[in-house]
């Protein structure tokens, strides 16, 4: 999934256990992660309604997908699912304040939001061949949200927050981190409110349970999110009630009544954030 990745694909093929023990949900996520073996099988079944197997998106790219029967295409919702329950939730527990293991702390918390060490927050990653230092997790998808300009505000934030901190500043220090906190949570709020515009915008059927796999994860995610989130736990428990929904019946809908209800939950919630 990520090249120049630390491990080669033998390499990670040939691990007996992975540790799961600093994230959220882990029994959840194993189960994601089973899931996804058990889908191999099927890589030479056409995918429909009730079936496992393989459906080929053509728009906006050309790819193989696999899908279990209800159309959700278990791969992405844990990747996305991961950014939320491993990264967000390790980043944030390490943003610490004066007097708290400051340069550990902030240098674990960077790596979890996957900034590159000389992270540069103007410079396009994504244009002509990836680079193999580029932003990677949460950092990576600051490029699909230019209207927040969260990647600069984040790293910025980063910068000073950890500074106040050496300096004993705990009141930058605890601003900082606010500011952090809610521009992650409004980059993975927004994400997922692309992915469900997509679903209604792509006609590739395809593509249309891809982007709803992406956008399960992402709002699947949002569970580590910062207490006072205006994001509620009754909001919260509805997005992950409709999504129990057969995955063809919500892309099949011609009014996307259920889609238009999640994209609606999460501008209200986030609206003016």
């Amino acid at each position: 999934m990520v090249p120049d990745f630390v491990y080669s694909e033998t390499m990670l093929n040939n691990m007996i256990r992975v540790n799961l023990t600093n994230t959220g949900d882990a029994d959840s996520l194993k189960s994601l992660a089973d899931s996804v073996a058990v889908l191999s099988r099927f890589y030479g079944v056409t995918a429909g309604n009730g079936t496992a197997g393989v459906g080929t998106q053509t728009i906006p790219v050309a790819r193989k997908r696999l899908f279990n029967e209800n159309g959700m295409e278990v791969q992405e919702v844990w990747y996305y699912s991961m950014l939320g329950s491993n990264f967000m939730r390790n980043a944030f527990s390490n943003l610490v304040g004066p007097g708290q293991n400051v340069t550990l702390g902030w240098d674990l918390a960077y790596n979890y939001m996957g900034f590159p060490v000389s992270y540069d927050p103007e410079l396009d990653y994504y244009s002509g061949s990836p680079r193999s230092n580029r932003p990677l997790g949460i950092a990576a998808l600051f490029a699909g949200v230019k209207n927040l300009n969260a990647g600069v505000k984040i790293y910025e934030e980063f910068r000073r927050a950890k500074a106040a901190a050496i300096a004993g500043d705990g009141r930058v220090n605890a601003s900082s981190i606010a500011v952090i906190r809610g521009y992650t949570e409004l980059t993975l709020a927004q994400s997922a409110l692309f992915a469900l515009d997509s679903v209604k915008q792509i006609s590739d059927p395809v593509a249309k349970l891809h982007y709803l796999s992406k956008a399960h994860g992402l709002i699947r995610a949002l569970k580590e999110r910062s207490p006072g989130s205006p994001l509620t736990d009754a909001t919260y428990l509805r997005l992950r009630e409709i999504m129990k929904t057969n995955f063809y019946t919500l892309t099949q809908d011609a009014s996307y009544a259920s889609i238009n209800e999640m994209t609606h939950l999460l501008v209200t919630a986030y609206n003016g954030q």
